[in-house]
């Protein structure tokens, strides 16, 4: 997972409430995958109780988590599916690193919610297991988390930056950051083009059809939330374009 411009998306589809989580990204070099946003955009789930907080695995119930990833030099991406073992997203991550790719892992994710149910702030920590690690130092972190039990929104939250978040795990272990020039950032590659390019897939008749009841195209990103809209007169211009394409 260490080439540039990777791509990835990860799925997780829950069964109790219809719930799914959707994450895509570019891959960096030192950047594993994120989770980046949920679909539908703006789902509902009302717990019965707020006692415990917002429990996922109470709103996802049984499902599946999926990854596709797209390594530069594939022609078709990676497609992985897991059982959820949790509905912990976190623990099924690291469920899924071990199942498909052998490596061992340790996932701990947040977000927090105000009163509003938006997201102040979501952030995670991985650590993966590589070759040659001793298996005194992986029962470090594994007692490190089980005696941290961190909260990584309250963290992120009070202003904690990447290594604040890792030093808890790494507790009595010595590490450095890697240098490197790469800077991460949320994207999401969706644009008004590939909006439009959907659009041209519809076909003559259902555009000439939206174009006579005077509709516009109101498409939502099932990434990242994003809102477009195609009006009637760039509706026009596709079923033109389409009609074009076809004559040759």
């Amino acid at each position: 997972m260490g080439d540039n411009n990777q791509k990835m998306m990860v799925v997780a589809a829950g069964v109790q409430t219809a719930t799914t989580i959707v994450g895509n990204t570019y891959i960096l070099n030192l950047c594993k995958f994120h989770l980046l946003s949920i679909t539908p955009p703006h789902p509902q789930y009302e717990p019965p109780n707020y006692d415990k907080g917002l429990s996922l695995k109470d709103a996802m119930g049984n499902g599946t988590l999926s990854v596709a990833r797209h390594q530069p030099f594939q022609k078709q991406p990676f497609y992985g599916t897991v059982e959820l073992v949790s509905g912990e997203i976190g623990q099924d991550i690291a469920h899924y690193l071990h199942q498909s790719h052998q490596i061992r892992s340790l996932v701990s994710l947040g977000v927090y919610l105000d009163q509003y149910g938006k997201v102040q702030a979501a952030g995670g920590v991985l650590i993966e297991v590589m070759p040659g690690v001793s298996e005194a130092m992986v029962e470090v972190i594994q007692l490190n988390y089980e005696d941290f039990q961190p909260n990584i929104s309250k963290m992120l939250m009070d202003g904690a930056q990447a290594e604040d978040l890792v030093k808890p795990f790494m507790a009595g272990i010595d590490f450095h950051e890697i240098p490197h020039e790469h800077y991460f950032e949320y994207h999401c590659p969706c644009t008004k083009e590939r909006v439009v390019r959907a659009l041209e897939t519809l076909g003559e008749d259902e555009l000439q059809d939206m174009i006579t009841k005077n509709e516009t195209a109101d498409v939502t990103c099932q990434v990242c939330g994003r809102p477009y809209q195609v009006t009637v007169p760039e509706i026009q211009e596709i079923k033109d374009r389409v009609h074009k394409d076809s004559m040759h």
